[in-house]
């Protein structure tokens, strides 16, 4: 089993891909059972979530989400067939299709946050006590802004926090967007290489802001207001526990800068840190299931899938390092 592990790694890859796949599947067919769920759950307010639904912004993510799922797998079938030149064309367009696939979640993002705000006004202003001056403090209190401790956190500040979350999201997806664009000019034109410095610098600046997106996330009131186990959109950006997933974000900024301003280049370093940083992803996947609080039937499947994922990345990554240290 260890050995058939060692030497299929790619299967990982091919695994997510298909996992991302399936998501961004399971976001655009529920729609109906979705809302159906939160109708049930909310009441007439949740009818203001079929925008949401139907947006162009969440179409046009989830599909690029599940291109770029479908995209993985390729690269891994022509990794296989040692067809080297059409797998750098392959890398180079699914880190594109990633890249589009971030912008155009992020306008998702900020899109569905204006409208679970609008029903939480909704639902709070139909909740508000009958005497006047306690009906001002609760809503003074769901509009204050989040104290020096972070205890407070209201309706502003959970709207706030989705700005903020989406807004670095969309910037870190420029920086992403130029990064893919230096990089195919560098596959399909002869003569033209891309700068290393260029290269790890972009990436750390947009990796770097992908983390704080994900860290911020879980505090803005999509998080909040919405059942995980119904999708209107990913919780994360890659279908893990954002939180961890962040980690890794942040741990891939800080490696491209150290690699940046390095004076020569560095293989086995290169590789160590590729290394912890799949291997803290895995730990996301199967994070995000361990993690959750309840579970939809259509996402079994999904859960599942992470899971071995995860599990297997885990597995690639423990050989592959005790194979560096020996």
């Amino acid at each position: 089993m260890m050995s058939f592990i060692s030497r299929h790694w790619r299967l990982s890859v091919s695994l997510v891909g298909v996992m991302l796949a399936f998501e961004a599947s399971l976001a655009l067919i529920s729609g109906s059972s979705t809302l159906t769920y939160y109708i049930i759950t909310m009441g007439w307010p949740a009818l203001i979530l079929i925008p949401s639904l139907t947006s162009p912004m969440t179409v046009v993510s989830m599909s690029l989400l599940g291109a770029m799922g479908c995209i993985l797998i390729l690269y891994v079938v022509t990794s296989y067939i040692e067809a080297s030149a059409l797998t750098k064309k392959v890398l180079v367009a699914a880190f594109l299709t990633g890249a589009a696939y971030l912008f155009f979640l992020s306008l998702a993002r900020i899109e569905l946050s204006s409208n679970v705000t609008l029903i939480k006004v909704l639902l709070m202003s139909s909740a508000l006590p009958s005497g006047p001056y306690m009906a001002i403090i609760a809503v003074m209190f769901q509009l204050y802004p989040p104290s020096g401790y972070g205890v407070s956190l209201g309706l502003r500040a959970e709207f706030q926090f989705a700005s903020i979350s989406g807004n670095l999201l969309l910037v870190s997806s420029l920086f992403l967007l130029l990064l893919g664009f230096l990089s195919s000019l560098s596959i399909f034109l002869e003569g033209w290489n891309i700068d290393r410095k260029v290269f790890y610098v972009t990436g750390a600046i947009a990796s770097f802001l992908a983390a704080f997106s994900e860290f911020t996330s879980p505090l803005s009131i999509t998080w909040r207001e919405l059942n995980a186990g119904y999708l209107i959109l990913p919780y994360s950006l890659f279908g893990g526990d954002p939180q961890v997933e962040g980690a890794a974000l942040l741990l891939l900024a800080l490696a491209l800068a150290t690699l940046a301003f390095s004076q020569r280049t560095m293989p086995k370093a290169e590789m160590l840190f590729t290394l912890i940083i799949a291997g803290i992803y895995a730990s996301s996947l199967v994070c995000s299931v361990v993690l959750m609080g309840e579970a939809a039937l259509l996402t079994i499947f999904l859960l599942a899938l992470k899971v071995v994922a995860g599990v297997f990345i885990l597995l690639v990554v423990f050989l592959q390092i005790t194979g560096i240290l020996k």
